[in-house]
């Protein structure tokens, strides 16, 4: 074979290749950050955020009560019923739900810790307040009139108030500023769905298009279907992204890519870009459906997700709506 022949298709063939390495990497990577980013937005939604908020509750709530009634029960220190009766009313009805909120938090979510071990200030709050709930039965008995310490207090000893707040404040700011990073660097990506307000922007934007355009749009996100928007005969998936959708990957679930397999002409994907704005540039619509989508889903590697590249010509050439 004649090397003119021979070199231009060895050459195609690495290009193709490399091109289609540095695609998966890509992807990969993307797929890799998000699920990172999923696992810290749990984190502060479901137990560092909670924890935090309910900590500084009962801290506050212990300083006004200090404050309230200027008073410090110690082991070696008489007391009246009066204010006996007090503490208990106060441990009762506030301080005590808090706490078991907390307990509730930390076992519940115990898998979104930080650490790979149970942190000794939530061990020890999951101590205190597993040892005043005997304390606290007692006081429901009949007859109940006891003055001493030793029976209004958790044998566990004092709530951990000081390491506690030092290790969820550290831990929730910790967590922001991760949180933070990795939104920074998926928007530097392109990635799709980088925020909430970027997403419903766009399909805000995409609805008043389709009603433009004379048909009929509902917004079926929260339902079962494969599509956000039911546009008869339309059933349009959108994608968004802050800004340009130039050669960025999609991500696709499987039930979408099956849908768009099963009714090529009625599946449609609506990518919006420059839905931020902030260099000035206009949102952008650009469809994708039928042999182009097809085509798209063809040549993608399936991980976890669908994640085919828009290139440069088919972001060109697709349609735009006005």
């Amino acid at each position: 074979m004649q090397l003119n022949i021979v070199v231009p298709l060895v050459v195609t063939v690495v290009i193709a290749a490399t091109g289609y390495g540095a695609t998966y990497l890509t992807n990969l990577r993307l797929t890799r950050r998000k699920d990172h980013l999923d696992r810290v937005n749990r984190q502060l939604s479901e137990l560092y955020g909670p924890l935090y908020a309910q900590s500084t509750a009962v801290d506050q709530a212990w300083e006004k009560f200090e404050a309230r009634y200027r008073t410090k029960w110690v082991a070696s220190a008489p007391t009246t019923a009066e204010w006996a009766a007090t503490w208990r009313l106060w441990m009762s009805t506030v301080f005590m739900p808090l706490n078991r909120r907390m307990v509730e938090t930390i076992v519940t979510h115990a898998d979104l810790l930080i650490e790979d071990t149970i942190p000794d200030s939530l061990k020890e709050l999951c101590a205190h307040v597993a040892c005043y709930e005997p304390i606290v039965a007692g006081w429901q008995e009949e007859g109940f009139d006891s003055v001493q310490y030793g029976d209004h207090v958790s044998i566990a000893g004092n709530f951990p108030h000081e390491e506690l707040s030092v290790y969820l404040q550290e831990s929730f700011e910790s967590l922001k500023r991760e949180q933070a990073w990795l939104l920074a660097r998926m928007q530097r990506l392109g990635l799709t769905r980088g925020s909430k307000e970027t997403e419903q922007a766009a399909i805000r934007h995409v609805m008043a298009l389709e009603r433009r355009a004379g048909r009929d749009p509902k917004h079926v996100r929260r339902s079962d279907l494969p599509y956000d928007i039911k546009s008869p005969p339309r059933m349009i998936e959108v994608k968004a992204f802050s800004r340009t959708a130039r050669s960025k990957a999609l991500l696709l679930e499987h039930q979408q890519v099956e849908a768009a397999r099963v009714n090529p002409e009625q599946y449609y994907l609506y990518v919006v870009d420059n839905v931020a704005g902030a260099d000035g540039t206009e949102i952008g619509v650009r469809t994708l459906h039928g042999e182009a989508l097809l085509a798209m889903i063809k040549r993608t590697q399936p991980q976890i997700r669908y994640q085919p590249t828009i290139r440069a010509a088919e972001y060109d050439q697709a349609e735009r709506l006005q």
